[in-house]
């Protein structure tokens, strides 16, 4: 008897664990092309100053044109970007661009480096970034493509797939199709952004995303009786002190100039840190976003002093989601969201050619006792460039019925309500 009750429940496990993974294979419903493209180690360029000075120069150029092309500082909002999964995203697509377009994004996006090295860095940087159990990080990237309008070619295919390990699917672009890029994105940033995509415009052709999530456990936890409830005084004119739960402690990397004070207090392995800066009690948030470089951060970042500091660190959570098209078309890459955009070495489509329509950006973090939480995923979306490609009937409009000889309108009307 207990031989046949083990036996029914082992049975009953295995059909379990096997309907989860069939379960879990069916969460995509797209084609997966990824094995069709044979992967190749590609070049791999080591982290230097140029490159960190490239990558610093674009994180603050698109935090400062992101915050100012959101009102965000005017308005007394949070903000929140990810600039690595934006330049992961962007320099994906920008592989696919030629000409102007992509003389325009290889200036913004790398600076002085060649897009061919940005490649390489990004590679290296984003295999050699440590990541363990207390200081965990991922990346993730996927090409998505619509199955009856484009065809990509091989050699985006082929980069797409050894610099970024890109997942490639194919796809018709419903509602079904939201739900798998909806699913791609959830499982990539460990649940912590559970929507990126509402609904595909019938111009969408490629969707290219990168996904990123960071779980790390403080060095030096809060203690459980440092937490208070204290005052924050926002900026914004008419707004009213605000009760706050406070973490207190002490750390031993402080930033100070005359400037700026604040302080870094690192991960559990120390291959990470939380860095704060206050600006000055004289100067303005905006001010102090406005003059904000690269160089300027990274002289912080390398220049803190071992001197033991008490904070005070509001324990707080934070969404944010923005579309970042004014913001990099600002920075000096218009053309790729224009008429004049050159996508040929992505791809041909039936209908007209490529252009970005919008770059999406969502993050999310949460800094508690214990450590921090973060997640970014970028969406790049690609619609067909073309007169009349598309006319959506999806808000009020005027029709009529005419005479063809004349042009003379029969009967002229409006619909502004369907209900």
């Amino acid at each position: 008897m207990k031989r046949m009750i083990y036996s029914v429940v082992c049975i009953g496990l295995s059909l379990f664990l096997l309907l989860q993974t069939m379960g879990c294979a069916d969460k995509i419903q797209a084609q997966d092309l990824t094995k069709s493209i044979r992967r190749e180690s590609p070049a791999e360029k080591t982290t230097d100053a140029s490159f960190k000075k490239t990558v610093a120069d674009f994180s603050i150029n698109l935090f400062q044109a992101a915050v100012q092309a959101d009102d965000a500082l005017a308005d007394g909002k949070n903000a929140l970007i990810s600039p690595i999964s934006v330049m992961l995203a962007l320099t994906m697509t920008a592989n696919g661009a030629d000409g102007k377009t992509r003389e325009e994004m290889e200036t913004v996006l790398g600076g002085e480096v060649s897009l061919e090295a940005l490649n390489e860095y990004l590679y290296t940087y984003t295999e050699d970034l440590p990541s363990d159990k207390g200081e965990r990080v991922r990346f993730a990237n996927s090409l998505w493509i619509r199955d009856d309008k484009v065809e990509i070619e091989q050699d985006f295919l082929q980069k797409s797939a050894d610099y970024y390990k890109a997942s490639i699917y194919e796809a018709p672009f419903d509602e079904q199709t939201v739900k798998d890029v909806n699913y791609w994105v959830n499982q990539h940033t460990d649940g912590m952004i559970d929507q990126l995509v509402e609904k595909f415009d019938p111009r969408a052709v490629v969707l290219l995303l990168n996904a990123l999530a960071f779980d790390g456990l403080w060095e030096t936890p809060f203690a459980k009786d440092a937490v208070s409830y204290e005052w924050f005084y926002p900026e914004k004119e008419g707004k009213d002190p605000q009760s706050i739960k406070m973490l207190s402690g002490k750390e031993m990397l402080y930033i100070t100039d005359e400037d700026v004070t604040g302080f870094l207090k690192p991960y559990k392995k120390g291959n990470y840190s939380f860095a704060a800066l206050l600006p000055g009690e004289d100067c303005s948030m905006e001010k102090f976003v406005s003059s904000l470089t690269g160089e300027k951060f990274l002289e912080w970042m390398q220049s803190a002093q071992q001197t033991e500091v008490e904070i005070m660190l509001p324990k707080f959570n934070c969404e944010y989601s923005t579309k970042l098209k004014d913001a990099l078309m600002s920075m000096g890459m218009p053309t790729a969201f224009g008429d004049e955009s050159n996508f040929t070495k992505m791809g041909t489509a039936s209908g007209g050619p490529l252009y970005i329509d919008n770059v999406v950006h969502k993050t999310y973090i949460s800094v508690d006792e214990r450590g921090t939480k973060a997640a970014a995923a970028t969406e790049v979306e690609m619609y067909l460039r073309g007169p009349g490609t598309v006319v959506n009937l999806n808000r009020p409009f005027v029709y009529a019925i005419i005479d063809n000889a004349t042009s003379l309108p029969l009967f002229i009307g409006m619909v502004n309500d369907l209900s």
